[in-house]
């Protein structure tokens, strides 16, 4: 593999709705709407994506990787749950030349995340000023309910706690700064596996 993954298309949604945080909060005015809505973006960071500590994307999202040395065989990609391949080129290492790969001779197991190629398909090659992009899609789903309620629910935790803590918390700061939740770490511990 070559460089992290990056992500190229946001998810147009948080797994978490304002109204859902507001009910969980037991809030019943708008005054800080955007404070709460800032909490939610904040946890879902804190999840989300190759940088989130679940190492998962939560709703649809789009993600590209720079393969380096493809040797043949599977593809494993970092950002799970994988839903499609969007496109696999061969491009110029400065980025001025793009050469589609034809993905019929590839199958996209989407339970293990990778991308497999059919009997007789060889994997593309890149020359030493070039290199091979793939771009995927990735996510639970489109809409929040698509997340797992486990998830959903550690968000609503962590906003819980942001909002009573608020004072402490500047806008702008991390949610990992605040004291772990025992809550949070028994609904994450079986879709992440460790203590987090």
């Amino acid at each position: 593999m070559g460089t992290c993954p990056v992500r190229v298309l946001a998810p147009a949604d948080t797994p978490v709705t304002l109204s859902e945080a507001k009910e969980h909060l037991r809030v019943d005015h708008d005054d800080e709407d955007g404070r709460i809505d800032h909490f939610i973006r904040a946890a879902t960071e804190h999840l989300d994506g190759y940088h989130g500590i679940l190492g998962k994307a939560l709703i649809t999202q789009t993600w590209e990787e720079d393969v380096t040395a493809w040797r043949g065989g599977a593809l494993d990609l970092v950002v799970g749950p994988l839903q499609s391949v969007v496109s696999l080129e061969v491009v110029a290492a400065n980025g001025s030349e793009a050469s589609p790969v034809d993905l019929s001779g590839y199958w996209v197991d989407r339970r293990r995340g990778r991308v497999v190629p059919l009997r007789g398909t060889s994997v593309p090659r890149a020359g030493v000023d070039q290199r091979i992009l793939v771009r995927y899609a990735a996510g639970y789903g489109d809409a929040p309910s698509d997340v797992p309620v486990p998830i959903r629910q550690a968000i609503l935790l962590l906003v819980g706690a942001c909002y009573e803590q608020r004072e402490a918390i500047a806008v702008g700061s991390s949610i990992a700064s605040l004291p772990p939740s025992f809550g949070v770490h028994a609904l994450l511990w079986p879709i992440r596996g460790i203590f987090i």
